[in-house]
């Protein structure tokens, strides 16, 4: 009925004269907008539309959304928009060139009626190859230096196929040592603390490790696919893919917050006994060291690099350790009440103040800021595969696009207290009142239920 409706304003405006594009829908195509390290723009949507073409013909039309990220005005953009099959076979390429002056932050819109600036004439879409991947592959600055992508492209992104529960039992798939990508772990409990493992897709778990203590304040997966749990009282508690129970525990490590980095470090904080941040190099107690700091559930965080974020609840100056270092390497001036911070994938930082409703994002391994947020009630966030900030509120999601100040949309659901996103594109949301996770997979969204007090939520890599 909607490609009918299309099909009669097309032929409406042949005969009328008047500019008509729709754009096609997205549900059947997957899209990889990630960027190189380093690309003085981020992609934030891709839409393809069809037009009138003369005499009874149509013309396909994709139009690109980007965000200048680069710290200086950029004069030339080159992109590349390829349709590929799940393993990432390019079947087709075309070519979107910009140039002009554009300064940062800036954000450019593709559509055939705004000059078709952002935009080219050609069909992308094929039903043999529904990933559709683009990528920046060089620009110019305004003072002569130039940005070129890589020879070698990223890696596909690996989309989970949950397998499917038996009709009769809906048990899930197994979580184990060959199998616990994509799972995502929940902590919850008001008084006796559990941690369920979910397949992906699923609202059963796979696994439910019980803890013989209140509470279970954060999770996290190392490469490996370990879990780490930090406890209140029982120190971290590391659990193997698999495992019914901790195989090993830090005594020392109790408290709120929790980091694990992705070269295997893992740093805690939230103790009122101590006060401290304990740092654990290859997640390993012989050879921890303390740093300073009054830190609550959600203020460390780990770079790319392995750098290490410290954000003291009663500071105004937010620290970043050098990896492995116990000096501080630079600092950054915040508002009062920042509580929260964390990375995307390039290594920019975001401090949030959940008193001061203010967010701020910084230039990597630099005090320099790059976009301030205000006025959303944030209760968390976390950074998607696309590099867009995800702001947890008490009415759902706010996804921003990079570097931009608006978010794009509201994905609308439960209170989020806590947040996770997953690399194949999944969102998790946690509701520590209503008992629930919420799952956003692009436009779809799945809830499970009965988790009394959802802590925390993590995703294994």
């Amino acid at each position: 009925m909607i490609r009918r409706i299309g099909s009669i304003l097309a032929l409406f405006a042949l005969v009328c004269g008047v500019p008509v594009a729709s754009a096609q829908e997205k549900p059947a195509y997957s899209f990889d907008l990630r960027q190189f390290p380093g690309a003085p723009v981020s992609v934030t949507d891709f839409k393809s539309y069809t037009e009138p073409g003369g005499m009874f013909k149509f013309q396909h039309i994709v139009c690109l959304t980007y965000t200048i990220r680069a710290s200086q005005p950029v004069t030339s953009l080159r992109f590349a928009v390829s349709s590929r099959d799940a393993a990432g076979k390019e079947y087709q390429r075309l070519a979107i060139a910009r140039d002009g002056t554009f300064p940062p932050g800036e954000l450019h819109v593709g559509h055939p009626l705004n000059g078709r600036k952002d935009c080219v004439e050609m069909n992308v879409l094929r039903e043999d190859a529904p990933v559709i991947a683009v990528r920046l592959l060089s620009a110019t600055y305004a003072d002569g230096t130039t940005w070129t992508a890589p020879e070698t492209d990223l890696p596909p992104i690996a989309r989970a196929v949950a397998a499917t529960p038996s009709p009769l039992t809906a048990s899930p798939p197994a979580w184990s040592a060959s199998s616990h990508a994509h799972y995502l772990a929940v902590a919850y409990g008001r008084q006796d603390a559990h941690v369920a493992i979910f397949a992906p897709g699923q609202t059963v778990p796979s696994s439910v490790i019980a803890l013989n203590d209140c509470c279970a304040m954060g999770v996290a997966f190392d490469a490996a696919g370990n879990l780490f749990v930090e406890t209140s009282r029982d120190g971290l508690l590391v659990v193997p893919p698999g495992a019914t129970a901790p195989s090993r525990r830090i005594p020392g490590a109790a408290g709120t917050a929790l980091a694990v980095g992705a070269n295997g470090d893992v740093a805690t904080a939230g103790d009122s006994g101590d006060m401290k941040v304990h740092v654990y190099p290859g997640g390993a107690e012989m050879g921890s060291y303390p740093l300073p700091g009054i830190v609550t559930r959600g203020g460390l965080a780990f770079a790319p690099n392995g750098d290490l974020a410290v954000a003291d609840s009663t500071s105004t100056t937010l620290k970043v350790y050098a990896h492995g270092s116990a000096t501080t390497s630079r600092t950054y001036t915040v508002p009062v009440g920042t509580t929260l911070v964390g990375f995307d994938s390039e290594g920019h930082l975001a401090a949030a103040s959940t008193r001061g409703r203010t967010i701020t994002l910084f230039e990597p391994s630099t005090a320099v800021k790059q976009t301030s947020i205000q006025g959303i009630a944030l209760q968390a966030f976390t950074f998607d595969v696309h590099g867009r900030l995800l702001l947890g509120a008490s009415d759902g999601v706010y996804p921003f696009g990079v570097g931009g100040s608006a978010p794009e949309r509201r994905l609308t659901g439960p209170p989020a207290n806590s947040l996770a996103a997953d690399t194949n594109g999944v969102i998790a949301a946690g509701d520590f009142t209503g008992g629930r996770v919420a799952l956003y997979d692009g436009e779809t969204r799945t809830v499970i239920a009965g988790l009394d007090g959802v802590r925390a939520i993590a995703f294994s890599p």
